[in-house]
């Protein structure tokens, strides 16, 4: 009778506005009479439980005592009803529990258990309800698979928490269960857009109820927080996304671009005036939203996690910061990032007078000078740097399991087991250090001279150890190329760029481009190594593989500068990865966020949202780190940067909104920022949460549905890389474009050129070449479309262009030799198929010209000579023809330039497969 009413109240509940909750509320137990519920604890533990009077009637009261190690208590009962995804619990309960954690745990008939902890941080007579969905219940442990059946027991759970194990009671009078209906929800930034950015929110609804009709009415509307007038309406976009649960619809408002505070509601159209009606978040459009809202925090956070000033005071090597809250230690392999991250947002950033400990001193500059001296110290005497760096030696006093539960309780400063430094050498951690060190010692070369030329001491001692080694795998490789690239550029000793050129094609190989092989045609990522054909390290591509992209990348623009034939290889490996990866695997989800796995399943390389399941042997298995988030958006940037494709900067863009709020769980993963932020590992354990810290991000333990585990590592636990990447990230995105140029006529430069800049709004500025040819550099504004005019008498150039934040063009144009060029690809490349691909020519010079066309492509067989040489008169058009054969089934890059112009015209990439999912 019991399962009828839930199924009858599951098809009958109605709708409210905002959470849109259907309120029949059916009570399972309202504690009478206690003698259903049973008790049981672990050893040493003390619990009571007995029946009280109560104003409404009666309680059960648990009166328990933890003691001092990490130990439980429970009660449970056996209660037998069914339960739908939308389900929610309601217990409603005081007393004083002393801030320790509640854990609600649901056992269905084969004795799977499914649960959720809650910190109990009250002390009150009055009693407050606990609501506790379904949804947000994980797997626990138990039963014959993961899946949950019909429920059998419920059991209430008191274990350790910031009370860590102290005396309490706990007053239970209500335990009802109700259906919700309807949970709508508008998922986006909680911290705001720059104004000509891509932005977008994603409607989530799930377990609709209703007419179908009114879901192809959604409207959405923009007002202002204060003023509430309206600024903006729109229709929404459904989007046919099933892989989660619920009705997906995006709200684009990417050509608002009004600056305040503002907040989105969505309603129907047609239907009951509050039916689906609900709001987001509030938010500001604004210029340098990141910086001014998150640079405070995320440098509270990281001077929170300093060591050596009043703990650990006895280290083999003294200063650095802990890795974790609850990881003492101090790890190379992730105060590297670190060290990039600090360097790089006192080169880009523009918040530099925070002071967070008050004493004088720019807390940039003083982080950055604090891991930059450890960082040269860790490192052992022949250049090499450990993957573990200073350790606990816990072997003598306990067991490693114990020494974990040991820290998480831990202040720093009670800590007094030995530690010692770890002599152990990593390719990867001591190449990763040289590119941190030169990257350190730009940032610090006008502050701190002396420290700057110690860190490029130390950076090429680095890269000397790591220059003899074996390099097999192709994380150490990228990440080898990386610190030659940057040392080379910050030296300009060409050993760099000749090691570092010698590894390029070993690297290259390894590189994954058969498409028909990927689900969604995701190729361009790299096997680990020759015998190891998998991607089982992407679930930490910001610790791994972020070397390889990089590293490709500045050795590209090395390459080119050079002129070298190896410098299409790099470009066509980076196109590759940019166009067919990492637009791929953000194609799946109307978030656009990037997927992290991929696994081989059945012959062929499946998709995974977040980590698969072979990534298990991490603690962030069947995860999307927020640092790989950050990291992957900053290959993205450096890309966008460098082509002019404003895509990849709206993907940075993706990547950063998917932390501030635009996931399906509606949750801010910045501690302290946003309007939401869900608990954390520390605050289990009463160390949190601490304002700035990121945690590990959003977990799924199939790899299918987004869930939030908190009080365990694979979701909740701060780690110090993403706070290193959204260093290097975040100021990149807030710096604007700079455009700069040199004219010439004739051969030689030309004065007071006219050369005129504007876009199709309001924006026009007019400047004149110099005496040497020279404007510039114009600040403009990113992600936004401009157009270059010169003119000086009869001659004329026009360009068109998009701004990227934190580029700087350069244009050179010769006014007397100017022609245009149209590159036509087919739509597929069939493969073994002779096609045709035709570029036309037009001499916009005002006199005949010789014209030399280069052909540049791969990876296709050419039927015929891709360099032609011929003259054009002025104004005369030619269209030439290449015969092509596909050779297998990889992306082929086309491109096509006129020599002597030194802006390479444009590239046709083509790939056969169309992603699944596309917004």
């Amino acid at each position: 009778m019991r399962k009828l009413i839930c199924i009858i109240l599951f098809f009958l509940g109605f709708s409210l506005n905002y959470t849109a909750f259907a309120r029949e509320v059916i009570v399972l137990d309202d504690f009478d009479d206690i003698s259903g519920w049973k008790k049981n604890m672990s050893e040493g533990n003390r619990l009571e439980i007995k029946s009280i009077n109560i104003a409404q009637g009666k309680a059960l009261e648990m009166d328990f005592d933890l003691g001092e190690k990490l130990g439980w208590v429970q009660i449970g009962k056996e209660i037998d009803i069914e339960i739908f995804p939308n389900t929610e619990f309601i217990l409603e309960v005081a007393g004083n529990p002393n801030k320790n954690v509640l854990e609600f745990k649901l056992v269905d008939e084969d004795g799977t258990n499914f649960g959720k902890k809650i910190v109990l941080d009250f002390d009150t007579k009055k009693f407050q309800k606990i609501n506790i969905p379904f949804e947000e219940c994980r797997y626990l442990w138990g039963g014959k698979d993961k899946s949950f059946e019909n429920l059998k027991e419920i059991w209430l759970a008191l274990s350790h928490g910031p009370g860590q194990g102290k005396k309490g009671n706990l007053v239970i009078k209500n335990l009802s269960f109700r259906p919700l209906k309807n949970i709508i929800e508008i998922q986006t930034s909680q911290v705001g857009f720059h104004p000509t950015d891509k932005k977008q929110a994603v409607v989530r609804l799930k377990h609709y109820q209703g007419p179908d009709r009114y879901l192809d009415n959604i409207k959405f509307k923009i007002f202002g927080k204060e003023d509430k007038k309206i600024y903006y309406r729109a229709d929404a976009a459904r989007c046919d996304f099933k892989d989660w649960l619920g009705e997906y619809f995006i709200l684009d408002f990417s050509d608002f671009n009004r600056q305040g505070e503002y907040v989105v509601e969505v309603f129907v159209t047609h239907g009951p005036a509050d039916f689906l009606r609900t709001q987001s978040f509030p938010f500001k459009i604004e210029e340098d939203i990141l910086n001014s809202t998150t640079t405070l925090p995320e440098y509270t956070f990281i001077n929170h996690l300093r060591c050596g000033e009043t703990c650990h005071l006895k280290d083999p090597v003294l200063g650095g910061y802990h890795d974790t809250l609850f990881d003492l230690g101090k790890r190379p392999w992730s105060s590297t990032h670190l060290l990039y991250g600090l360097s790089t947002y006192c080169q880009k950033g523009k918040c530099l007078s925070i002071d967070v400990n008050k004493n004088g001193i720019p807390q940039p500059q003083e982080e950055l000078a604090w891991l930059t001296k450890f960082m040269i110290d860790i490192a052992n005497d022949d250049g090499s740097v450990s993957w573990v760096g200073i350790t606990h030696n816990f072997q003598p006093y306990m067991k490693e399991g114990e020494y974990y539960v040991y820290l998480a309780f831990l202040d720093p400063r009670e800590d007094k087991l030995t530690r010692v430094k770890d002599k152990t050498k990593s390719i990867l951690a001591t190449c990763f250090n040289a590119v941190a060190l030169t990257s350190a010692s730009q940032a610090l070369g006008k502050v701190n001279p002396q420290l700057s030329a110690s860190a490029l001491d130390r950076a090429i001692k680095n890269w000397v150890w790591a220059s003899k080694q074996r390099l097999s795998t192709s994380h150490d490789l990228g990440a080898f190329i990386w610190a030659s690239a940057s040392l080379y550029k910050a030296t300009g000793d060409e050993k760099y760029f000749e090691k570092a050129r010698a590894f390029l094609p070993k690297l290259l190989k390894l590189q994954s481009l058969d498409y028909t092989d990927f689900e969604n045609a995701a190729c361009g990522d790299f096997y680990i190594s020759s015998s190891q054909r998998n991607f089982n390290l992407q679930y930490k591509y910001a610790i791994h593989n972020i070397g390889i992209n990089m590293g490709l990348m500045e050795l590209e623009d090395v390459l080119k500068q050079k002129n070298d034939p190896l410098w299409f290889d790099a470009h066509y490996a980076n196109a590759v990865f940019a166009n067919s990866y990492l637009k791929n695997m953000a194609s799946l989800t109307p978030y656009n966020q990037v997927a992290m796995g991929i696994e081989k399943e059945d012959g062929r390389y499946k998709i995974y949202y977040f980590a698969g399941e072979k990534a298990q042997a991490a603690a962030a298995h069947t995860h999307g780190l927020n640092c790989d988030h950050y990291a992957l958006g900053l290959v993205a940037l450096e890309w966008a940067k460098r082509t002019g494709q404003v895509e990849f900067e709206e993907f940075a863009d993706e990547q950063m909104q998917w932390t501030l709020g635009k996931n399906p769980l509606g949750n801010c993963m910045i501690s302290g920022v946003g309007e939401r932020n869900l608990p954390v590992m520390s605050e289990f354990v009463g160390r949190g949460p601490i304002l700035g810290g990121i945690p590990n991000g959003i977990t799924s333990a199939k790899g299918i549905q987004p869930e939030w585990w908190g009080s365990g590592a694979s979701s909740g636990e701060y780690w110090l890389p993403h706070n290193s990447y959204f260093l290097a990230l975040m100021p990149r995105l807030e710096k604007k474009a700079k455009i700069s140029g040199k004219v010439f006529l004739e051969g030689e430069p030309v004065e007071g050129v006219k050369v005129k800049i504007y876009d199709d709004e309001s924006f026009s500025e007019t400047v004149k070449t110099d005496k040497q040819g020279e404007f510039g550099p114009i600040e403009l504004i990113p992600q936004k479309k401009y157009n270059l005019l010169m003119e000086k008498k009869n001659l004329k150039f026009k360009k068109a262009f998009y701004a990227i934040s934190d580029q700087v063009k350069n244009v050179i144009v010769n006014l007397d030799s100017q022609a245009e060029l149209e590159l036509f690809v087919p739509e597929e490349l069939v493969v073994g198929k002779e096609q045709i691909v035709s570029v036309k020519i037009e001499n916009k010079a005002p006199t005949s010209q010789e014209i030399t066309l280069r052909l540049y492509v791969k990876d296709a067989k050419s039927l015929g000579d891709l360099e032609r040489v011929f003259k054009l008169s002025a104004g005369e058009q030619r269209t030439c023809d290449f015969n092509i054969v596909a050779k297998k089934t990889v992306p082929i890059l086309i491109r096509a330039e006129i020599v002597g112009q030194p802006e390479i015209f444009d590239e046709a990439y083509r790939i056969a497969k169309e992603p699944r999912y596309n917004k």
